[in-house]
């Protein structure tokens, strides 16, 4: 099964393309990570995730999600192979959208 569940915050930079039948987003998403030390303290680190949506969820998130929006996704994880190395990213099945209070 291949099956990702992902809550975090939206970054302001994406990339909307149109097709002759279709589009695309691949946008952003920092992902808070919490995390214990050795000596047990807690850590908390960030990772920046890249997504990837396509025909009407590709509009919908263009149309409605702002930098610092909180996103639930649900995706896939897809490896585009490229020089000089392959690059993870993640296919959007599902998302919900929370507008950050800003």
């Amino acid at each position: 099964m291949n099956k990702c569940f992902f809550m975090g915050e939206s970054l302001p930079n994406f990339e909307f393309e149109e097709f002759s039948k279709t589009c695309r987003i691949i946008f952003y998403m920092k992902i808070e990570e919490k995390r214990r030390t050795k000596t047990g303290k807690s850590k908390l680190m960030n990772n920046v995730l890249a997504f990837e949506a396509w025909d009407t969820a590709a509009i919908a998130i263009r149309d409605n999600m702002q930098a610092g929006d909180t996103l639930v996704i649900e995706a896939s994880a897809r490896t585009h192979s490229g020089f000089p190395h392959d690059e993870t990213f993640f296919r959007v099945t599902n998302f919900k959208i929370f507008p950050s209070d800003n």
